[in-house]
């Protein structure tokens, strides 16, 4: 990321909504940030300042740079080639994560990643949740089998798996996968969650325990999720950015995106005049 002279400051929260003093005033402060792929830009000048332990919904039509942005993050974007920041800053919590020598996989232990396609690996479920804390070695002393049910129980999975633990995990459901895939993500003890349409393929039911497993986890970190359904949006999020065309239009408490935008784009997509 190219060095700035002058530090970006930010409002505490863009738009409006003061924050609960109680908190962390903020989790990601991301200024002014450009991406491009294949030498063409997909994000410009995005700048958000994200509240920690809540929900935030990033939303807008197929194609605006939704889950750019969220691999921005936590910097899996440098994973995909001709894909690069080409300005801006994000910090975490205070840190610059782009910053001089820091590692980009101790970001991604600390900033987990569920994608849109549950993906198991070739291994049982139990091994699948501890696969990435194998990686990281961070056991802090507690038994393997007593992490597993802890975060497969995080995860509202524990009841479905628990006699059959040392199984193929290719042999449960899309819903439970997806739920095997947030387990595993939460046992890295990552200080922040995103997810990218992690209830696109998933059944009402599946979708109704990936919602309440949200709103249980904003009470200890912050969740970023990027959604196309805007009633999910409505139901979980206590924030909405809105990306088109790579650019954020509009952000903000998401009771006022969905009923009072400012910006006639916004407000065409949200009442399903466009979609």
């Amino acid at each position: 990321m190219t060095a700035r002279t002058e530090a970006i400051r930010l409002p505490a929260v863009p738009n409006d909504a003061p924050l609960p003093r109680s908190r962390y005033p903020l989790s990601f402060d991301v200024g002014f940030l450009s991406v491009s792929f294949h030498g063409k830009i997909t994000l410009k000048d995005v700048a958000a300042a994200i509240p920690d332990r809540q929900v935030l919904a990033v939303i807008g039509p197929s194609g605006a740079g939704k889950s750019t942005f969220l691999r921005v993050l936590n910097r899996t974007l440098e994973i995909i080639p001709q894909a690069r920041v080409v300005r801006g800053e994000v910090h975490f919590k205070g840190e610059n994560l782009y910053g001089r020598g820091v590692d980009a996989r101790i970001v991604r232990k600390r900033i987990g990643m569920v994608h849109q396609k549950p993906l198991a690996f070739p291994l049982s479920i139990r091994e699948n949740v501890l696969f990435g804390v194998r990686f990281h070695q961070h056991w802090q002393g507690r038994p393997k089998d007593e992490f597993t049910q802890t975060y497969l129980e995080r995860a509202g999975l524990w009841e479905e798996v628990k006699d059959r633990l040392r199984q193929p995990a290719s042999a449960l459901s899309v819903g439970q996968l997806q739920r095997l895939c947030i387990a595993r993500a939460l046992a890295n003890e990552p200080e922040a969650l995103l997810m990218d349409e992690p209830c696109s393929a998933l059944d009402p039911v599946s979708t109704a325990r990936i919602e309440e497993l949200i709103l249980g986890l904003k009470e200890q970190l912050p969740v970023i999720i990027v959604t196309h359904n805007l009633a999910q949006a409505r139901r979980i999020a206590d924030r909405c950015l809105f990306l088109a065309d790579g650019v954020c239009l509009e952000q903000g408490p998401a009771d006022r995106i969905f009923t009072d935008p400012a910006s006639a784009r916004v407000r065409d997509f949200v009442t399903g005049k466009i979609g």
